[in-house]
């Protein structure tokens, strides 16, 4: 079974085996699925892709894709309402790269 092999890796877990690592392109996947997903806090490193990620899409395009589109789902009202009244990884990015 897939899930068996050393090669899977879990995004809570990470590798079934320690020693394998994610390379920097893998990690930016994960971290554009977070920011699909509405996720307000990202840890240095991952902020670090991220603002990479956003000096080529243009950072303002970024932040009005995430408040326009990421947060407007009916199921992002909680993550939403964190967003704008509170103080998160992302929102500091945003103001960062302005």
């Amino acid at each position: 079974m897939y899930r068996k092999s050393d090669a899977y890796y879990n995004l809570t877990l990470g590798f079934n085996d320690p020693s394998q690592k994610l390379n920097n392109s893998d990690k930016l996947k994960i971290q554009k699925i977070k920011f699909l997903n509405g996720e307000l806090q990202f840890t240095t490193e991952e902020l670090e892709l991220l603002k990479k990620w956003f000096a080529r899409q243009g950072g303002e395009n970024m932040q009005i894709f995430y408040e326009e589109y990421v947060l407007s789902s009916e199921n992002k009202k909680l993550k939403a309402a964190e967003y704008y009244h509170g103080e998160s990884s992302l929102k500091r990015l945003f103001s960062e790269i302005r």
